[in-house]
């Protein structure tokens, strides 16, 4: 792969690389070219500047190369960050933001002394980035001497490469080098609630319409326009299929009937069945099957209509022969879900299946709140699942404000003596930044809460799981107001492959 680079730099002015996360383009090419250039004799007059969309990705990466070359940052391999920067007379090869090269062509817009320009991550489409690629492509029309390398982590790099051959009149080199990672197994958030027993209720302030949603004062009701009464239906099915089988149990045993009894149903068909009529309540809770109402009186439904329902020692003989449903031990607070006792018995559901309190969880949480409360219970349970074994967490949040919730949930927790929490956001400064970097004190997990600035260019090389909450904070232009902010929103497909590719570099 190194001739390969070699090779087109050498034929062609703009080299446009895609590649794999995880391949090393970040810390490998701008090598290649630096040691390329020593070989031919020509490492004093090369400076390669490698740009950066974060300040983080900068300074982790010249680092790591420096740590690589076993040097120290500032003598070959440097970095220049904004209120930051170390490098001198020998430093050539310099990592920056893209802020940095920006202000440089501004005053120098021929890039006089850069041999070549690497922009990183140029799929990261920004108005920095953009502005970049323009004033490049001037550059590239007055010096002949100058080789650009655009480096991309998806299939978009095309559209760069004919941004420059358009404007060049010339052709641009492409390569492609394959990425090399470990496997890595993803659950969502219906496996997470399951594992954990995490419990959501339906006035919980995590539902939909809780006093967590943004902008909603603690004391509003939690329960105006979140989901509706799940548990009451569920107990009101559990009496649907009772009194029908019931009412079956008669017909066969006192003769009326002719037809066979039904066989008995399995474990496995009994949840599916429980699963499918997991369905929300009419307004005013009125009673979909057969039997009494809350009221006393007899009410007409799909089974056993305008009949009675069976007596409770009926119902007790029929729930011995019944399987139990699954349960799950709630790690949250909240008192609103029924929970009811398993059986020694009763095995727990397959893999497959999920327990009725999961699925009431699951419709009345709202999945756009980051819950600290959720994340710190699924460290927990990571933590007792890999007792023993070394590793890192990375859990990813939109903003600041959210880093700094989730931090704290795990410091005060019954884990925070085995925890060793780090924050990861673009507001600290470069040395609590790398931080994150660093091995943590023995017997302790190294937790790592960030923002989106985690997502590509740095590697973490001890993460080995991602907490996701799919979120992020977007730059939003406001047309009543004319002015721009951040407003949270969810992350796309491109994104979360990213994540999750944390766990398996």
């Amino acid at each position: 792969m190194r001739a390969q680079v070699v090779s087109l730099l050498s034929r062609h002015r703009v080299v446009v690389v895609s590649g794999a996360t995880g391949c090393g383009k970040s810390t490998q090419i701008p090598q290649f070219i630096l040691e390329e250039a020593v070989h031919r004799g020509q490492g004093g007059s090369t400076r390669v500047v490698v740009t950066q969309p974060r300040r983080v990705a900068a300074l982790g990466l010249a680092a790591r190369v420096a740590s690589e070359r076993g040097e120290s940052v500032g003598d070959v391999v440097g970095h220049a960050v904004r209120l930051d920067v170390k490098a001198g007379p020998r430093t050539r090869l310099l990592y920056c933001t893209a802020g940095v090269l920006l202000r440089r062509l501004v005053d120098d817009p021929v890039a006089l002394g850069t041999t070549h320009i690497v922009l990183d991550e140029v799929h990261e489409r920004s108005v920095e980035g953009d502005l970049l690629l323009l004033l490049l492509r001037r550059a590239l029309a007055k010096r002949k001497d100058l080789r650009v390398v655009l480096m991309s982590a998806t299939a978009d790099a095309q559209l760069f490469a004919s941004y420059y051959e358009r404007g060049l009149g010339e052709r641009v080199g492409f390569v492609d080098i394959p990425g090399r990672t470990f496997p890595v197994r993803v659950e969502f958030l219906e496996e997470v609630l399951q594992r954990t027993g995490f419990l959501v209720g339906k006035k919980s302030k995590w539902a939909k319409g809780g006093s967590a949603q943004p902008g909603r004062p603690p004391s509003a009701q939690a329960g105006g326009g979140g989901p509706r009464e799940m548990d009451s239906d569920l107990e009101e099915e559990e009496e649907d299929d009772e009194s029908g089988s019931a009412d079956e149990g008669k017909k066969t045993a006192g003769g009326g009937s002719d037809a066979p009894a039904k066989p008995a149903k399995t474990h496995s068909a009994f949840v599916q069945a429980k699963m499918g009529k997991l369905k929300p309540a009419r307004r005013g809770g009125g009673n979909r099957g057969g039997g009494q109402d809350r009221r006393g009186k007899d009410a007409p439904g799909r089974l056993g209509a305008g009949k009675p329902g069976p007596k409770p020692s009926d119902r007790h003989q029929e729930a011995k022969k019944k399987p139990s449903l699954p349960v799950s031990v709630p790690c949250s607070s909240e008192p609103d879900l029924p929970a009811p006792s398993l059986p020694p018995s009763a095995a727990p559901p397959p893999p497959p299946f999920l327990s009725v309190q999961t699925l009431a969880s699951l419709s009345a949480i709202d999945e756009s709140l980051v819950n600290p409360e959720l994340i710190a219970a699924l460290v927990s349970h990571w933590l007792s699942s890999r007792a023993g074994k070394d590793g890192a967490l990375l859990v990813f949040v939109p903003g600041v404000e959210e880093v700094d919730k989730v931090s704290r949930q795990l410091k005060a927790g019954p884990r925070a003596s085995s925890l060793h929490v780090l924050p990861l956001h673009g507001k600290l400064s470069p040395a609590s930044q790398a931080a994150v970097f660093q091995r943590p004190p023995p017997g302790q997990t190294k937790v790592v809460v960030a923002t989106n600035v985690a997502e590509t260019s740095i590697t973490i090389d001890d993460v080995v799981c991602v907490i996701d909450s799919g979120r992020c904070k977007e730059m939003r232009f406001d047309a009543s107001s004319g002015l721009s902010r951040l407003e949270p929103a969810w992350i796309s497909r491109a994104s979360a492959a990213q994540r999750a590719g944390r766990a398996g570099r």
